[in-house]
């Protein structure tokens, strides 16, 4: 089966998806030759909004498993990267967890003590003190300059190698975001760079799919 490969950005693709969930189990009409794949951005892992958007999406995917439905209600599939992946290298979750972002500040994500003062002078030109600050837990507080240096990690992550692996012809990726924010404004640009620019690394799988992908 083609899959869509959703990625959810920030608050605003968290509350699009959680909707979307909610569709879905109503059982609004979907294509039937895809199942979905949702990948959630989101470094404010204490948002009740991803909590309970994460719980639904399991829920479903127990109800779905469970009951069988083929019509009506729960009736596309959904799936995580890892069931899709076949995979025990990456978390059986819906939501990418950005590598050190969580209970740190960005200097410390930077290790920007540990640059040289060359470095830390130019470091400085590009962030404010108070940008340097700024605890990550709750996301990139209306800085996409910020966000685009954590987010770019994606890229290097197993999550992408298992997108990358996995993705096949027929399948297309959606994306949503907020671009008036922190992390959508920075993820949805990094997002659509490291698809269409797969070409240019050496280690990803399905260069020419991923280049001409719908998206």
């Amino acid at each position: 089966m083609k899959k869509l490969y959703i990625f959810g950005i920030g608050g605003t693709g968290v509350r699009v998806i959680k909707s979307l969930t909610f569709l879905l189990a109503s059982g609004v009409k979907f294509n039937d030759e895809f199942e979905i794949v949702p990948i959630i951005f989101d470094p404010h892992i204490e948002n009740e909004n991803l909590k309970e958007t994460i719980t639904l999406l399991k829920i479903y995917e127990q109800i779905k498993r469970t009951t069988e439905l083929k019509d009506g209600f729960f009736k596309t599939q959904i799936r995580t990267l890892r069931s899709v992946a076949n995979t025990d290298n990456i978390p059986d979750s819906y939501a990418f967890r950005l590598g050190g972002s969580q209970h740190q500040r960005f200097r410390d994500f930077l290790q920007f003590d540990e640059l040289s003062p060359e470095s830390q002078a130019f470091v400085k030109t590009l962030f404010s003190d108070e940008h340097l600050s700024t605890e990550m837990d709750v996301g990139f507080l209306g800085n996409p300059n910020m966000g685009s240096v954590v987010l770019n990690q994606f890229k290097k992550s197993k999550e992408f190698a298992a997108f990358t692996n996995n993705f096949s012809e027929g399948d297309r990726v959606f994306i949503i975001s907020s671009i008036f924010g922190g992390t959508g404004a920075a993820g949805f640009p990094i997002i659509l760079k490291n698809i269409r620019r797969a070409a240019d690394s050496t280690d990803v799988a399905n260069k020419e799919l991923l280049k001409n992908s719908p998206i």
